[in-house]
């Protein structure tokens, strides 16, 4: 074990091998400094301004060669790379110390961010015979798990997923792109690539891909299409008419604009174009050049800039994302009698639509600020989040139709407001809405997918329950008196049992629950989960570690929106 301590203020003149996480809270990155030697820094990009730690191990020096990722619980990793041999090392800001992980003896190592709380980073190494593995650094130890093994060269990586790498494959001279499952080791090719068609980035939120296409004078032209295969590649006549030599950076987190860096001469300028239009505006930004990766979060766009005043260093450029729908009331009619919802956008011709079922059941939507709807909506989901009987705000009659009979006249509101949005949007060849409910609004929408005509496209339940019943029984003392207020059915009803209609289930389903939920125990979505698994149906679930029973706040809150946003628009889990 070697000693580490924050090193003094030195000249530093470049920086390099810069790599984010992947959520772009943290950078890490080499510094090169005047007097020829080389340290490790990881930067904080979540403050006002970004934040550097330099880490400088005693008696050991970084190289060039040497390789550091950000990891995500706030360590760097560190590959000291020589011919045929690669030391990992982490380095913890504040402990003083590098600590090894193990050495791999292989022509070659290259460190990639990994998306997923299974693990800590992932590895391509390449033997001497010119085969790739995909490996997992699932943990402390230096333990690896192989993911997928590859004849040739895989270079680039960029998640589609947690469980899926968009990356470029060299075999026999000749690249393409491919996608590897990590969960099963396949790789397979892009689907509908034009040949000589190289990935360069992809938009997981809106399935985007933006590719390089050769010409017949060997210069490339740059594609967009959809990563299904289905659609055939465009190329935007304004993106590739830009001026200068253009270099793509990132998509912003909506998926609906891209960054690229123009370079014209001895500066660079930082333009944003816009999918939809295919036009494109000049970010204001600071004269100088820019590095070659970027990420581009709610905060704005993280990348690399020098200028004569100052050596290259991570600059944060505003850059807010689109201004998500206007948020409204509509008037809808239900199973008998009207109905409200708060809307975001048009649930009737979006590309993309969600009906929100929210928990309680005693409250209600309102025209008000809520993180979750407003994260659907920015990420080009329509939203209908509706008010169905059971709803407070609406008086006694509307709140009361449900007492004693939960499931019965809400359910009948979901059910006729799904069908008739559904009939709606496939009349304009649009895909079905998805259903998102939370709690008592997500053992609603399960029932809700039970049904034999179901008009949803898929299906994100948060801490729902088997049966109210089922509930009471294993929930805390406060929680029976809740129901018992509110007016829920004591007697076990079979139709409105989960686990008794189950077998019903065909839409895609997401379950997430709180590991410390303190109003509907965890276990009813672990056994919700294991039987829907074992009837073989299309279901995911995510344990949330140490939240409770709103993990869409709190600490947990960013990944579990993004993960929830992410599936309800493109089934991706």
């Amino acid at each position: 074990m070697s000693t580490a301590t924050l090193a003094p203020a030195a000249t530093v003149h470049h920086r390099l091998s810069a790599a984010f996480t992947t959520d772009g809270t943290r950078l890490a990155c080499l510094a090169a400094h005047t007097d020829g030697r080389c340290t490790a820094e990881l930067w904080n990009l979540t403050g006002p301004a970004p934040q550097r730690t330099e880490l400088r191990a005693a008696h050991e020096a970084e190289t060039p060669r040497t390789q550091v990722l950000p990891l995500p619980d706030g360590r760097l990793l560190l590959c000291r790379s020589t011919p045929g041999r690669h030391d990992l090392r982490t380095a913890t800001p504040g402990d003083h110390r590098t600590r090894p992980l193990g050495t791999l003896y292989h022509p070659a190592v290259r460190l990639l961010p990994w998306p997923g709380p299974e693990g800590l980073a992932a590895l391509v190494t390449t033997d001497s015979r010119r085969r790739s593995t995909l490996r997992l650094l699932a943990g402390p130890g230096p333990d690896l798990q192989t993911l997928a093994e590859l004849p040739g060269g895989l270079l680039g990586g960029d998640w589609l997923d947690p469980h899926r790498l968009l990356a470029l494959h060299y075999t026999d001279g000749t690249a393409h792109g491919i996608v590897v499952e990590t969960r099963t080791g396949r790789a397979e090719p892009l689907p509908g690539a034009e040949p000589g068609e190289r990935p360069l980035l992809a938009a997981p939120r809106t399935g985007q891909l933006l590719v390089a296409v050769p010409t017949a004078t060997g210069s490339h032209r740059l594609g967009l299409r959809p990563l299904d295969g289905h659609t055939p590649t465009r190329h935007p006549e304004g993106l590739n008419s830009l001026p200068g030599g253009i270099r793509p950076l990132a998509f912003d987190p909506t998926g609906t604009r891209l960054a690229v860096r123009s370079d014209r001469g001895a500066a660079a300028r930082i333009l944003v174009h816009r999918l939809d239009t295919d036009t494109a505006t000049e970010l204001p930004a600071p004269p100088g050049t820019f590095g070659d990766r970027a990420h581009w979060t709610r905060t704005g766009l993280h990348l690399l800039h020098s200028s004569p005043e100052r050596p290259t260093a991570p600059l944060r450029l505003p850059a807010a994302p689109e201004a998500a729908p206007v948020a409204g009331v509509r008037q809808l009619a239900g199973a008998d009698g009207p109905l409200e919802a708060v809307v975001y956008g048009d649930p009737g011709t979006a590309e993309h639509a969600v009906l929100a079922l929210h928990g309680g059941p005693e409250t209600a939507w309102r025209l008000e600020y809520d993180p979750l709807l407003a994260e659907f909506a920015a990420a080009g989901l329509a939203v209908l989040a509706l008010n169905q009987r059971g709803s407070t705000g609406y008086g006694p009659a509307h709140r009361d139709a449900i007492r004693q009979d939960w499931g019965g006249p809400d359910l009948a509101d979901v059910l006729t407001v799904g069908h008739r949005l559904a009939r709606e949007r496939a009349a304009r060849g649009l895909e079905p809405p998805a259903l998102y409910g939370i709690s008592y609004g997500a053992w609603l929408a399960l029932l809700a997918g039970t049904d034999p005509h179901a008009p949803w496209s898929r299906c994100a339940a948060v801490a729902p329950f088997r049966s109210v019943p089922h509930l009471a029984a294993t929930g805390a003392p406060g929680v029976r008196a809740m129901l018992h207020r509110l007016g829920a059915p004591a007697e076990p009803a079979a139709e409105r049992d989960l686990h008794r209609r189950a077998d019903r289930i065909r839409v895609p389903l997401l379950l997430l629950h709180g590991e410390q939920d303190e109003v509907v125990p965890v276990a009813h979505s672990r056994e919700l989960h294991a039987h829907l698994r074992d009837l073989g149906r299309d279901v995911h679930y995510r344990e949330i570690p140490g939240a409770g029973h709103h993990p869409v706040t709190g600490p947990s809150g960013p990944a579990v929106r993004a993960a929830l946003t992410d599936f309800l628009r493109t089934g991706a889990h």
